[in-house]
């Protein structure tokens, strides 16, 4: 599963979020505001961009997963790592 995510392209026809898996165990992700809560705290989601870069591989020195399951996606996050 993970060399398949490793390789896969993505499809240019959804959207995708990027998550960052940190060394302490952490994880985060980039976000927009998208108002308060009844607190009066702000309340960011996960900021999507299209899935048309093909060449994202070639900008960065982490692997780069392509997840399209919440399978995959729990696998990336409790064994991937990345």
């Amino acid at each position: 599963m993970r060399r398949i995510a490793a390789r896969r392209v993505q499809m240019q026809a959804c959207s995708y979020y990027e998550f960052l898996a940190f060394e302490d165990g952490g994880h985060g992700f980039y976000s927009h505001w998208i108002g308060w809560d009844r607190h009066g705290d702000e309340v960011r989601v996960p900021r999507p961009y299209c899935g048309t870069d093909e060449h994202l591989r070639r900008f960065v020195d982490f692997p780069v997963y392509v997840v399209e399951s919440e399978r995959e996606l729990l696998a990336w996050r409790y064994n991937w790592r990345s």
